[in-house]
Parts: structure tokens; C-alpha cells; sequence
């Protein structure tokens, strides 16, 4: 039972049949697009918070300027009455 593959790992490959050099190569190339897919994720939250920001911006100024109109038409509405 010397040659028998250690328990759990019957479907994995021999260890001798992948070269060290491949499988570490292997590990750099993926963790590198993990570093890649992280800085892209990063970047497009960064974007999206600051569309967020222009868009919570423009939602203030609209409030602002309808409230601006509200009060010349009730200012408006009041010169009106006085006549």
C-alpha cells in the first residue's frame, strides 16, 4: 500500500507529475488578477461614490431653488391680496 495516494486525496494529481515552477507560477498569475479584480473594485466604488456625492448635491440644490420659487410665489401671491 506504499504507492496508494494519501486519504482525500485520490483524485488529486501526483505531486510529482506538476514541476514546483508551474504550480508557483500558477499562484503568482492568479494572484495577480486577484490584485487586479481588487483595484478595479476599488476603483469603480470610487467612481460610484463620487456620482453618489454629484448626485446628492443636485438633489440639494433642487430642494434649495424650489424652495427659493415657493417663497416668491407665496410673496407674489401675498402683493396680489394687499391690492
Amino acid at each position: 500500500m506504499a504507492d496508494a495516494p494519501p486519504k482525500g486525496m485520490e483524485g488529486a494529481p501526483a505531486m510529482d507529475s506538476v514541476p514546483p515552477e508551474a504550480s508557483l507560477t500558477a499562484a503568482k498569475e492568479a494572484r495577480k488578477r486577484a490584485e487586479l479584480d481588487a483595484q478595479l473594485l476599488a476603483n469603480r466604488i470610487a467612481l460610484l461614490k463620487q456620482e453618489e456625492e454629484k448626485a446628492w448635491k443636485k438633489i440639494e440644490e433642487t430642494r434649495k431653488r424650489a424652495s427659493e420659487i415657493m417663497e416668491l410665489r407665496k410673496q407674489n401671491q401675498d402683493k396680489f391680496q394687499a391690492k
